[in-house]
């Protein structure tokens, strides 16, 4: 990757981190379909699900290069496009406690969308200030309020709305598949399997970003930030507002706790 290129993603993910206050590493995604020259890049060495990958680069910072062999979901590898189907009729073990029916569960499956089974071979994970190529998708976790900033620096000039959904399972196929497919960003709310395995915040949302919009996020979201717009953190606004009760009471000349009297 030629320095130029890993300097302009060193800087990208300063700025962003500056501006939304991100909790680890925003985390590129490659997916690869010729895994010739990728030998020097480490590959795991347990089996893990993609939700544990993302989030071993998230907050610890690891770069991996991982296939289907290394995949412990069963479902991942086929979301991915890697040439591994899932197991016949995956769907029925989720009935009788997360789907109350087969149509339901068959339904929800249905939903989820991949990449045709051989598009790729592998998944390149790396923060993306030390990513060896340019990701198809920047991922990170935050709350609403930094997914606000998202939303309204990808929208700044384009107007309209952001279309997600939420299935309650198949998050990395919202971030990754939904992403490259539609080229807009996508917000997910963490399944069971991510919220148990990767992610056990009870607030946090995962975002996914074409990396090719980054940099037009980034500029809008500092834009935001001067104009009054939406912004993180989002308290600024009292910094000259009058000073209201209780706490007025006890910054005077002659304060007191007011609150406890009976």
């Amino acid at each position: 990757m030629p320095e130029e290129a890993l300097q302009k993603n060193k800087m990208l993910a300063q700025r962003f981190n500056e501006l939304i206050s991100i909790s680890g590493y925003l985390v590129g995604i490659k997916l690869i379909k010729d895994i010739e020259g990728w030998e020097k890049v480490k590959r795991p060495g347990q089996r893990r699900t993609l939700c544990q990958f993302i989030s071993q680069s998230y907050y610890t910072g690891r770069s991996l290069i991982a296939s289907a062999e290394h995949m412990a979901c069963y479902a991942s590898a086929e979301i991915l496009g890697f040439p591994k189907e899932m197991p016949k009729e995956a769907w029925k073990r989720y009935v009788g406690w997360q789907m109350a029916t087969e149509e339901a569960a068959r339904k929800t499956f249905s939903e989820i969308m991949k990449f045709d089974l051989g598009e790729y071979n592998a998944i390149y994970i790396s923060p993306l200030e030390r990513s060896i190529v340019d990701p198809d998708v920047v991922i990170f976790f935050g709350n609403a309020s930094q997914m606000l900033v998202v939303i309204a620096s990808y929208l700044r000039s384009r107007g309209g709305s952001l279309q997600f959904s939420s299935k309650g399972m198949g998050s990395c196929s919202d971030v990754i598949v939904a992403v490259m497919k539609t080229k807009e960003p996508k917000i997910s709310i963490p399944g069971n399997a991510w919220k148990i395995l990767a992610l056990p915040s009870d607030t946090d949302l995962i975002c996914g970003i074409p990396w090719y919009l980054l940099e037009e996020i980034v500029e809008n979201a500092a834009i935001l930030r001067t104009t009054g717009g939406s912004r993180y953190p989002v308290a600024w606004q009292h910094i000259n507002w009058d000073i209201q009760p209780p706490i007025s009471e006890l910054l005077r000349e002659d304060g007191h706790p007011v609150w406890l009297k009976g």
